[in-house]
């Protein structure tokens, strides 16, 4: 897989032009298996059930890499709710079509396009239509994608992140964060993308570590319409953002396999001992009576 392959998600006017993957660069990527990747979900969960394809909404995840399935792990960024600026296209009933927008790559760290591509969604300025013509002929997808107009929009999204990475604490690889989704705590999440990015890379920052590779990795970015505190917090991303959050949170988990699990072996073992305590006495009191 090249450092990043990226795919559009649209449709065509006519009926049998449904909902369908097709790359958007050039090198002929294959978008049945970017599907069956988002297939996969997200810790378990459709990742449909995590955001709204009809409203501008982020999901940065690594996909699930237990048993190892692959070399490196490998990342993807979903983003949902794109329209055409001038004139959103409808299909055959009279609906808006909608568009979304799924790059991937391998690495520790998401490759810098992902995090370009992201940057500058969560800064607003991901806004313009995307390179797509509509209106092929039947028999085709009824779309297709420019792929020179998808390689300007990357290097313009390239050239959109700072020349100097954010100066800042170190991050907590236990951290929970949830946020109300606002323009500055966008802005905030982008910053907290280049930070995990830059700690990553000098290594005061493992991802693996935080559990966001290896077996059921936990989100790095959530920006939903669709979910609350309660629901975010399940879900334990590294941060996220949603309307139905009132106020920053933060909290700390102790992963499987860490001190809670310690715990749990520690308890089990004690509980192990007190049962063969009791079933000693119980021998001692059976040789009594008999006796």
């Amino acid at each position: 897989m090249p450092e990043s392959s990226w795919f559009v998600e649209t449709r065509g006017y006519l009926p049998d032009q449904d909902y369908s993957w097709q790359p958007a660069g050039a090198g002929g990527q294959d978008a049945r298996a970017a599907a069956e990747l988002l297939a996969r979900g997200c810790r378990g969960r459709s990742l449909y059930e995590l955001i709204d394809d009809s409203a501008s909404s982020l999901l940065l995840y690594c996909a699930d890499g237990g048993a190892g399935t692959w070399a490196e792990p490998v990342w993807l960024l979903l983003i949902t709710g794109f329209r055409r600026a001038a004139e959103d296209p409808t299909d055959h009933m009279g609906r808006t079509i909608r568009a979304s927008v799924l790059g991937t790559g391998t690495g520790r760290v998401p490759p810098e396009d992902l995090l370009a591509v992201a940057h500058r969604f969560l800064e607003g300025r991901l806004t313009g239509p995307l390179p797509v013509e509509y209106g092929l002929p039947d028999g085709t997808p009824g779309f297709a994608v420019d792929p020179e107009g998808w390689a300007g929009l990357l290097q313009e999204a390239r050239e959109g992140l700072p020349a100097e990475p954010p100066q800042a604490s170190r991050i907590d690889p236990d951290l929970i964060r949830v946020d109300r989704d606002t323009a500055d705590t966008r802005s905030r999440a982008a910053t907290i993308l280049r930070e995990v990015d830059e700690q990553a890379r000098t290594g005061v920052f493992d991802p693996a570590r935080a559990r966001l590779t290896g077996g059921t990795p936990r989100p790095l970015l959530v920006v939903t319409t669709l979910l609350g505190e309660d629901s975010l917090l399940a879900l334990r991303p590294l941060h996220a953002l949603s309307p139905y959050v009132d106020r920053r949170k933060e909290s700390n988990v102790h992963w499987e396999g860490s001190k809670a699990q310690g715990f749990f072996s520690w308890a089990l073992g004690v509980k192990s001992l007190l049962a063969a305590a009791g079933l000693a006495l119980l021998a001692v009191a059976a040789v009594a009576v008999w006796r």
